[in-house]
């Protein structure tokens, strides 16, 4: 299977011609000789990490090289790393001397040996060698298709510095240098306000809320994070998702503290070691006390500019960009620019995107496997495919996330799609209806869900009283065929407001239920009963990520008792495909797996046949019966 795959792809690039593998284009206006271009959140956003897929062409057809614009002249120092020891399953640790006053530095690109890996890693300063302290986290990542091993942190100036990368979830690597980007000047940032999503306190411990940029690759350096309170220090934990070994996976990106004095004076940036991400997860402590409101996010971003020249008898010039397997072109710009740059390039203007059709055909969905007998499942539904992209997620249904190991998506020949599952389950908000009444010292607020079998937890407001202390219970009415059996507990929380505190709703984590209704029982003792203003509920669902050939066929099948876990070749493409935007996949109505092709039907005839002879048999009977004796 797998040398048929990639033989697909090489007759893919030798049928289509180089300019044809890219899904975009747009005309460019440039002055003869040296120009340089912004590009525009969109570009950024179609393209991969590293803008391997970016290519200009001349009118004559030739191909013009570029250069990014931040790494000329970079020329960052080569150091190497000693004392490297590593203790089995727990860390590798590294040492790095920069000499005597060094530089102050704001990023450090590590040289590790391997081509897969996946490793936090926490940097530790020290100005004697024997007293440290840490100044920098992140992860560097390699797969098939993407490395990443920058980490980017507020300006360090410290002679010593030690790595330590964290061992406890795969075998050690091997590093073996270091290049500090020690340039003096501080690139002039851009902010792109954020707004977060909502909070999610299902672990007591962290409030975690979601922030998308307006693209990807943007070349994020750090987030900037306000709070609400006059006065705060908290822990900060960034991560990004990414697809590693076959399976889609945080990974930390950032790590820091933010913090506020009475006085304003505070930190409020987390650097982040990959800026390529488009939707981050932001991850706040909670020690105790009221939880922490976030009333401002910004994301600090470097200008994406690239420098080329421009030739003036071969003009228009043309951006092609956004591909699925253009290889990164190698150019010598970089080095030669790197001597002596551009005196005021001139600017570029860029046309209107256009799509074009290449990008289809050069996107395989991946290989299929044999055809398998449908029958086997208990449940199908088919697939509705979004109408554009190749790319599509899926949320699995409750009853299919109970049977996710049985899941197979087949196309019209039967055979298996394949699909990678995600180890972090979606979650989702959804407004409840609900119904408050007063029981004796009681509140008793009756929740509705639709559906109940994905819900995991329960979230309520009050809008008064202004400060309280409540026990808040969640029962079920468990049934069955002959009526109720009892009352079960789902769950139970503290819920505590206290003056001054902003209106805060509670999350109750809950066993998933089994009917469509729940109470939540408040204990009011002698004190006024609160009043509920908003009731909704969490669910979380499997999500699969799958590639498809637009316009087929799919169905999605579940409930298979020997059904085994399936396995994928999907690391042969899964960088590239499903680092592309993906689009929702919809169900439609659930049934029973549908019969073998061959399956015999039973005539009409047949069924007309046998009521009329069972209607003669009747008349028979009844003229026997009276006849005498």
């Amino acid at each position: 299977m797998r040398k048929a795959f990639l033989a697909s792809v090489a007759l893919v690039l030798v049928a289509a011609a180089p300019y044809d593998l890219f899904r975009y284009s747009r005309t460019m206006t440039a002055s003869a000789g040296w120009a340089r271009l912004v590009l525009p959140d969109d570009v950024l956003d179609a393209c991969h990490p590293g803008l391997p897929d970016l290519r200009i062409r001349d009118a004559a057809g030739e191909e013009v090289a570029w250069a990014l614009e931040e790494r000329i002249g970079r020329a960052p120092a080569r150091l190497p790393l000693r004392d490297v020891e590593t203790t089995p399953r727990r860390e590798t640790v590294a040492l790095l001397d920069r000499g005597a006053h060094p530089a102050l530095a704001r990023a450090a690109t590590l040289e590790i040996e391997g081509t897969e890996f996946l490793k936090p890693v926490s940097v530790e300063s020290s100005d004697d060698g024997s007293s440290w302290g840490t100044f920098a986290k992140g992860s560097i990542f390699a797969g098939r298709e993407v490395r990443s091993t920058t980490l980017r942190f507020p300006p360090n100036g410290r002679r010593w510095w030690r790595f330590r990368f964290d061992d406890r979830n795969g075998d050690p690597i091997v590093p073996r240098a270091v290049s500090i980007d020690a340039r003096g000047d501080e690139p002039v940032l851009r902010e792109i306000p954020l707004t977060p999503g909502p909070a999610d306190r299902s672990d007591p411990t962290a409030t975690t809320r979601t922030v998308t940029l307006p693209a990807g690759n943007l070349g994020v350096d750090a987030l900037r994070i306000s709070g609400a309170a006059p006065a705060y220090v908290r822990k900060v934990t960034v991560t990004s998702r990414l697809f590693y070994r076959d399976e889609v996976v945080r990974r930390v990106v950032g790590e820091g503290t933010i913090s506020r004095a009475a006085d304003g004076s505070g930190n409020d940036r987390i650097a982040l070691c990959d800026g390529s991400s488009r939707l981050l997860e932001i991850e706040i402590e909670e020690p105790g006390g009221p939880p922490f409101e976030i009333a401002r996010v910004d994301a600090l971003a470097r200008p994406q500019t690239i420098v080329f020249a421009a030739p003036r008898d071969r003009q228009p010039l043309r951006l092609f960009y956004g591909s699925g397997i253009a290889e990164a072109p190698r150019y010598d710009l970089e080095r030669a620019l790197a001597i002596s740059r551009p005196v005021h390039p001139s600017e570029v203007a860029l046309g209107p995107a256009e799509k074009r059709a290449g990008e289809a055909a050069a996107l395989p969905a991946g290989p299929r496997g044999t055809p398998v007998n449908p029958a086997a499942w208990k449940k199908s539904s088919p697939i509705a495919l979004p109408g554009e992209s190749s790319v599509a997620y899926l949320d699995l249904p409750p009853p299919a996330a109970e049977k996710a190991i049985s899941v197979r998506i087949l196309d019209s020949e039967k055979r298996p799609v394949p699909y990678v599952l995600e180890r972090v389950a979606h979650r989702e908000r959804h407004p409840a209806p609900a119904s408050a009444t007063e029981r004796g010292t009681k509140t008793i607020v009756r929740i509705t869900m639709d559906p109940a079998s994905s819900v995991d937890l329960v979230e309520m407001s009050a809008g008064s009283p202004a400060y309280f202390s409540r026990q808040a219970t969640v029962f079920q009415d468990d049934r069955d065929a002959r009526g109720s059996t009892g009352r079960r507990v789902l769950g139970s929380s503290s819920w505590v407001r206290r003056e001054g505190d902003p209106p805060v709703p509670i999350t109750i984590p809950i066993t998933r239920p089994t009917q469509a209704a729940i109470e939540v029982e408040i204990e009011n003792g002698d004190n006024a009963p609160l009043s509920i203003s908003d009731t909704a509920v969490w669910t979380s669902s499997p999500r699969i990520d799958f590639a498809f050939v637009p316009g087929e066929r799919l169905t999605l099948l579940w409930d298979n008792e020997n059904a085994l876990a399936p396995k994928f070749d999907l690391e042969l493409v899964a960088g590239r495909v499903l680092s592309a935007p993906a689009l929702p996949a919809k169900l439609a109505a659930s049934s029973s797996a549908a019969k073998p092709a061959g399956a015999a039907r039973t005539p009409a005839a047949l069924w007309i046949a046998i009521v009329v002879g069972g209607a003669l048999l009747l008349i028979v009977l009844a003229r026997t019966l009276k006849s005498p004796g």
